[in-house]
């Protein structure tokens, strides 16, 4: 079951994903001119004018994403006492740092600057990252070495770290992560992972039985929605996916058991 759901989430996402139905749309309508059905061809050229621009024009991506991002608060002040902590992947690039032999990091690297900056704050706390491969045609590359190398750059000690390599999404990130830490009941865990991951990571981590307090980083819009100046198309575009993506991910999740809320909500 495990292994249906990854390929056919994976497959799925690489039609319904925003910036590919654009292409599929524009695709269709060529067809439709070319095959003398002009006037369908035209209307859908038009609803592809008019979605673009609105991600474009309106703060569309701002409440699709900022809703996530801006759910679950920092915990604010930080646990006096924290017994782990846990950095979940997505920052990492295994194919470049396979290609070149550094570390290569994506535009979430602060939730692995965040990880290194707490486990120096809570030296005594126990160190888990959890992220294996999430690509189904590279199933020998994985985040965790990555990691590794970027700790070993930055003189933190990369033995202290507990490393699963075997998870391939956010559910399989909980589970798999909890095994290898086995936490006791009432042990303090801090979750690190992109803000607006942390919905879907806590119920899939509520999920298992593990209830951590999430930490968010990596944060794509401003507390509040913004009028402005047209965006740049590619970029609005490109976050507006990362929503959607996120979104139907949390639909999925509750539909098939792997979290026990649609909307997990702070406690």
């Amino acid at each position: 079951m495990g292994d249906t759901f990854f390929f056919l989430s994976k497959l799925a996402w690489w039609f319904i994903e925003p910036s590919n139905a654009v292409v599929f749309a524009i695709a269709i309508a060529i067809v439709l001119l070319f095959a003398g059905r002009v006037r369908t061809g035209r209307n859908v050229l038009l609803a592809v004018a008019i979605f673009v621009g609105a991600l474009s024009l309106l703060p569309i991506p701002d409440i699709v994403v900022g809703t996530l991002e801006q759910r679950f608060p920092r915990p604010d002040p930080l646990p006096e006492k924290v017994d782990g902590i846990i950095l979940l992947g997505g920052a990492q690039i295994p194919r470049m740092t396979e290609e070149y032999g550094t570390p290569a990091l994506n535009g979430a690297a602060n939730t692995v600057t965040t990880f290194l900056w707490l486990g120096r704050q809570y030296p005594d706390a126990k160190l888990v990252f959890t992220g294996g491969s999430g690509d189904p045609l590279e199933r020998s590359l994985n985040e965790a070495e990555t990691l590794r190398l970027f700790l070993i750059q930055q003189g933190f000690d990369a033995n202290r770290v507990l490393y699963e390599k075997q998870s391939r999404n956010t559910y399989e990130n909980a589970a798999l992560s909890k095994s290898l830490a086995d936490p006791r009941p009432g042990e303090t865990w801090i979750l690190v992972t992109q803000a607006l991951h942390v919905p879907r990571s806590v119920g899939a981590f509520r999920k298992v039985g593990w209830d951590v307090t999430p930490y968010s980083e990596a944060y794509r819009y401003g507390r509040h929605i913004h009028f402005g100046p047209p965006a740049n198309v590619r970029e609005a575009l490109a976050i507006f996916s990362t929503g959607v993506r996120e979104w139907i991910g949390l639909l999925a999740y509750r539909v098939t058991g792997r979290s026990d809320a649609f909307l997990p909500s702070p406690r």
